[in-house]
């Protein structure tokens, strides 16, 4: 009996950490979204010149990246992150 009470226990820790991990990635996925809206305003207001492209590729980048690691690690879904 002491086996299967450790055995829930660690299923039961392991859940609490996925939870943990998936709360993660959605909050970086605002920031991330929060720094493309807000990219994408500064270059139609014209505060952001073709030069500070970079900026942009980068925030694509890594929006991308968590897109892809919630689909993979998180258990599947669409995009944002639900089914």
């Amino acid at each position: 009996m002491s086996n299967l009470n450790n055995m829930e226990s660690i299923r039961q820790k392991r859940e609490l950490l996925k939870q943990e991990f998936d709360a993660s990635l959605d909050k970086y996925h605002k920031i991330t979204q929060a720094g493309l809206a807000e990219w994408l305003k500064n270059f139609q207001d014209g505060k952001v010149k073709l030069d500070k492209i970079a900026d942009l590729e980068k925030l694509i980048e890594i929006d991308i990246m968590l897109q892809n690691y919630k689909r993979v690690v998180g258990g599947g879904g669409d995009v944002n992150g639900t089914n």
